[in-house]
């Protein structure tokens, strides 16, 4: 399932869940997926908190804010964030 994960300084990240534990799931670049669906890499553990449901349009205009330094649009885009629920 791809994701936007919400790293360090709020910075958006497309990443696909490998895992799903009870308190983080790990993610990988979307690049270490495989066709088949396995990856390539490790995953790297984020808290579910960190993690949203992928929209396009959104993760451009949070990209776009981060370059920008620009911390008051980037913390109204992430409030706009859907959570991705923890399983």
């Amino acid at each position: 399932m791809k994701v936007i994960a919400k790293a360090y300084g709020d910075r958006p990240l497309e990443r696909c869940i490998t895992l799903s534990a009870e308190r983080v799931a790990y993610v990988v670049d979307p690049s270490a997926v495989n066709s088949d669906g396995t990856w390539s890499r490790e995953g790297v553990g984020f808290p579910h908190d960190s993690l949203f449901s992928f929209d396009s349009n959104l993760f451009e205009s949070l990209v776009q804010a981060w370059a920008a330094n620009d911390r008051s649009t980037l913390s109204v885009l992430w409030s706009r964030a859907t959570p991705v629920a923890a399983r």
